[in-house]
């Protein structure tokens, strides 16, 4: 009976790629620490088990590619994407391929349907009152989207 004196080889490490998210990354955990992609699903009646990529998804990504591809055609967008961590940057599962130019299209078609400014209202409210914390009682403004100006209070214009 011959005893083996050599230790065990480990086996080899497994293969990793780094990956770089500079402001990207924290761009993204703002989005879901505000909790605007979940905002605009709710409201769009967005289902995520239904689709690769809601439309909050979707804005998220837009959001993302304007603040990193600047100065290239909106079609190129999957190639934006290509090396970044999709899966940590917006959500599990999505792919570079999946933001193609229909996806986005319609994504805005579906927050064109909803109402822009009472979208953003209820985006606003709700960060607002995640960023101040539970106990605090937000009111948006009244917004006059047809002159596109904040209403005067009869104080200021006196």
């Amino acid at each position: 009976m011959r005893h083996e004196y050599r230790p065990a080889i480990p086996p080899p490490p497994q293969p990793y790629r780094p990956q770089v998210l500079d402001h990207l990354g924290l761009v993204a955990g703002m989005f879901e620490a505000l909790g605007i992609t979940e905002v605009i699903d709710r409201a769009t009646k967005q289902a995520p088990e239904m689709r690769i990529v809601t439309a909050g998804h979707a804005v998220q990504a837009m959001v993302l590619n304007g603040l990193g591809f600047l100065n290239h055609q909106l079609s190129l967008v999957p190639h934006f994407f290509q090396h970044k961590p999709l899966s940590r940057l917006i959500a599990p599962g999505m792919q570079a391929r999946h933001l193609h130019d229909d996806t986005r299209g319609r994504a805005l078609d579906t927050l064109y349907d909803f109402g822009v400014t009472a979208l953003y209202g209820l985006i606003a409210a709700t960060a607002a009152t995640r960023a101040v914390g539970a106990d605090a009682h937000v009111q948006p403004s009244r917004y006059d989207e047809f002159s596109c100006r904040w209403p005067v209070s009869q104080h200021a214009a006196s």
